[in-house]
Protein backbone atom coordinates (compact mmCIF):
# COMPACT_ATOMS: atom_id res chain seq x y z
CA UNK A 1 0.00 0.00 0.00
CA UNK A 2 1.26 3.81 -1.12
CA UNK A 3 0.76 5.71 1.95
CA UNK A 4 1.20 9.55 1.10
CA UNK A 5 1.64 12.52 3.43
CA UNK A 6 -0.20 15.75 2.89
CA UNK A 7 0.42 18.13 0.80
CA UNK A 8 1.05 21.87 2.15
CA UNK A 9 1.02 24.02 -0.86
CA UNK A 10 -0.31 26.64 -2.61
CA UNK A 11 -3.57 24.95 -4.20
CA UNK A 12 -3.26 26.51 -7.90
CA UNK A 13 -0.04 25.89 -8.51
CA UNK A 14 -0.21 22.43 -6.79
CA UNK A 15 -3.07 21.44 -9.42
CA UNK A 16 -0.83 22.99 -12.26
CA UNK A 17 2.08 21.26 -11.60
CA UNK A 18 1.19 17.64 -10.03
CA UNK A 19 2.40 14.63 -12.46
CA UNK A 20 2.59 12.31 -9.59
CA UNK A 21 0.30 8.76 -9.55
CA UNK A 22 -3.93 9.25 -9.86
CA UNK A 23 -4.72 10.22 -6.52
CA UNK A 24 -6.97 7.39 -4.42
CA UNK A 25 -7.77 10.25 -2.15
CA UNK A 26 -8.37 13.87 -2.26
CA UNK A 27 -9.34 15.87 0.69
CA UNK A 28 -10.13 19.52 -0.47
CA UNK A 29 -10.90 22.22 1.93
CA UNK A 30 -10.07 25.33 -0.51
CA UNK A 31 -11.36 26.92 -3.06
CA UNK A 32 -9.41 25.32 -5.84
CA UNK A 33 -10.41 22.04 -6.32
CA UNK A 34 -13.82 23.30 -4.50
CA UNK A 35 -15.87 25.75 -6.03
CA UNK A 36 -13.07 26.04 -9.14
CA UNK A 37 -11.46 23.69 -11.35
CA UNK A 38 -13.48 21.32 -9.88
CA UNK A 39 -12.88 19.11 -12.92
CA UNK A 40 -9.34 19.13 -12.79
CA UNK A 41 -9.19 17.77 -9.52
CA UNK A 42 -11.73 15.44 -10.38
CA UNK A 43 -9.34 14.27 -13.43
CA UNK A 44 -6.65 13.58 -11.16
CA UNK A 45 -8.22 10.88 -8.94
CA UNK A 46 -8.38 7.17 -10.24
CA UNK A 47 -11.32 4.93 -10.92
CA UNK A 48 -13.27 4.66 -7.68
CA UNK A 49 -10.94 7.02 -6.18
CA UNK A 50 -12.46 9.25 -3.25
CA UNK A 51 -13.29 12.99 -3.13
CA UNK A 52 -14.23 14.19 0.21
CA UNK A 53 -14.57 18.10 0.28
CA UNK A 54 -15.09 20.24 3.87
CA UNK A 55 -17.39 23.17 3.88
CA UNK A 56 -19.23 23.57 1.32
CA UNK A 57 -20.90 27.05 1.70
CA UNK A 58 -17.99 29.53 0.25
CA UNK A 59 -16.93 32.29 2.68
CA UNK A 60 -18.64 35.84 1.94
CA UNK A 61 -14.68 36.95 0.36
Amino acid sequence: MLLALPVLADAEAWLDSYQGPPLALAYVDCRPGKFRRLDDLIGLLEPGGLYVVDDLLPPPT
